[in-house]
Parts: structure tokens; C-alpha cells; sequence
């Protein structure tokens, strides 16, 4: 099930395909009203992506790539490198914990968990956990499910 600022991107999404320029304006205007957060008219929103507390104070650069069942917790930040083009191309059932930052137009790989607070700025390989400033790799191979917050598991996305 898809939480509400989900909702609210894809209906911009629609009403912005017709045509109605004023509607990425205000989207942008209320989505920053209602959920402190900047996810661009455009971006390739899978309705599987799951947003903790609704969004509260995510930035997503507009060429960021999602995958489904990403999980992305509150205060994140998904942007690009000022001397690189480019943006993040995130992976299938990616859990990016609260306050996360992720630089460039790096890869993060199926399964990945990017731990609370991390700065990431280099690959991440399918199915690692990495943390830290700058993050590195905790863990590889574990399971994405060990780390979904609750809200997530009670969907049940799998």
C-alpha cells in the first residue's frame, strides 16, 4: 500500500503529463507544505516505494532511478555531485535508513541497506550493508528483510 505522499506525486505526475504548467508549481509549493519534502514532478515514482513518516524532509534529485520495494526513511537526501553528471541508480528492495545521504550518479545494488546518517558516495554492491561517513561496507550478503523497519513489514511487500 502506497502512503500518501506517493498518492500525491503520481496524481502530479498525471496532471502534470497534460499539459498544466502550473501544477509542477504547486506541487512543489505543497508537497513542501504538507511533507517537508522535495521529490521532483517526473520522477519515475514505482508505487512500491515506501516513504517513512510520509516523507518528512527527503530531497530526491529528478534523474534519481528507483527500483521497487525501496524503503527510504525520513530526512534523506538523494542528489547528485556539483563536478558530476549524473544521478543515483538505486536498486530493487533497497532499505535507506532515516537521515542517509547519497552523492553522485553512483549504483546501489538489489538489496542493499544503507545504514541511518551514512554518506554515500561510491557503489554499493547488490545485497550490502554499508554505513558510516564516508560509508563503507559493514556486511555482504545479508538479507534486506533483517533490516525493514516495521512499517514496511506490515505491508509486506514481498
Amino acid at each position: 500500500m502506497a502512503n500518501e505522499i506517493v498518492r500525491f506525486h503520481r496524481l502530479a505526475n498525471v496532471l502534470g503529463a497534460r499539459k498544466l504548467a502550473p501544477v509542477r508549481a504547486i506541487y512543489a509549493l505543497l508537497s513542501r507544505a504538507f511533507f517537508t519534502a522535495s521529490i521532483p514532478v517526473g520522477l519515475d515514482l514505482p508505487r512500491s516505494t515506501i516513504f517513512g513518516h510520509n516523507g518528512f524532509g527527503v530531497i530526491v534529485n529528478k534523474r534519481t532511478r528507483l527500483g521497487d520495494n525501496v524503503f527510504i526513511g525520513s530526512h534523506v537526501v538523494i542528489g547528485g555531485q556539483p563536478d558530476r553528471d549524473g544521478a543515483a541508480a538505486i536498486g530493487n528492495d533497497v532499505v535507506i535508513h532515516s537521515g542517509a545521504k547519497i552523492f553522485g550518479p553512483i549504483s546501489i545494488g538489489d538489496g542493499a541497506v544503507i545504514a541511518a546518517n551514512s554518506v554515500v558516495t561510491k557503489d554499493v554492491v547488490a545485497g550490502a550493508l554499508v554505513g558510516g561517513t564516508p560509508a563503507k561496507t559493514l556486511r555482504e550478503c545479508i538479507d534486506h528483510r533483517d533490516f525493514r523497519p516495521n512499517a514496511w513489514k506490515r505491508n509486506d511487500l514481498k
